[in-house]
């Protein structure tokens, strides 16, 4: 059997990744995974005994889009080996028959793309400064 290796990341893998966030949400009946997708946590100030951070922003992101996708195999387990077939180019009858830890070698490499760190630091440093402009147009007062 060859090495599991996922392949380039699309724009449909984006798509498909936030449609697999919203089922998660609506499974849970909770919003709270949206809040910790829109948060800045460095807008946050850092308490005296809090060791300083030494990951890259962009690592960091990823890794909690990664926390995600770990709910998301314990919630709606279906639907997010649906996503890691497409990545791989397997079935899911396939899939079935690869090794235990396959999953785990696929979100190992979703954490090492480069793109996907980039883009998730980006999203949400987006996410963040429209939070921002949104709640400064709430200040105002309509002339």
């Amino acid at each position: 059997m060859g090495e599991i290796k996922i392949r380039s990341l699309t724009i449909a893998d984006r798509d498909w990744l936030s449609d697999l966030i919203k089922k998660l949400v609506a499974e849970l009946g909770s919003k709270d995974i949206l809040k910790l997708m829109v948060s800045d946590n460095d807008a946050e100030p850092k308490k005296k005994d809090e060791p300083e951070q030494t990951e890259p922003a962009d690592k960091k992101y990823a890794l909690l889009v990664i926390e995600i996708i770990k709910m998301m195999i314990d919630v709606i387990g279906g639907d997010i080996r649906e996503w890691f077939c497409s990545l791989i180019g397997k079935t899911v009858e396939e899939f079935k028959g690869l090794p235990i830890d396959t999953e785990l070698v696929i979100i190992e490499q979703l954490v090492a793309v480069e793109e996907s760190n980039r883009f998730f630091s980006r999203a949400l440093a987006l996410s963040s400064k429209i939070k921002g402009f949104a709640n400064g147009l709430k200040g105002r007062n309509p002339q």
